[in-house]
């Protein structure tokens, strides 16, 4: 009981101090923040295979004639530029 007293006290003391809303709002940027997340990086990776061989990028990788880093960024260029 004392458990359940404490915490209706928080979520009342939450509430009146405005930090119960200010807590929904950031969890609701953060859930719209990770859907437009999550449709870029869908939308990203379906473009980019449309225009890029990655079994031969990967092997120039492993071959070392260039590294993750400089791939991401070049795909990411032609990504912006299409």
């Amino acid at each position: 009981d004392k458990l359940h007293d404490k915490i209706l006290e928080h979520i009342e003391f939450s509430k009146k101090n405005n930090l119960f809303e200010e807590h929904r709002k950031k969890q609701l940027k953060k859930k719209v923040i990770n859907i437009i997340k999550n449709h870029f990086e869908n939308e990203f990776l379906k473009k980019v295979s449309d225009f890029t061989d990655f079994d031969a990028i990967l092997n120039d990788i492993a071959d070392g004639k260039t590294n993750p880093y400089k791939i991401g960024k070049e795909l990411f260029e032609k990504f912006l530029h299409q």
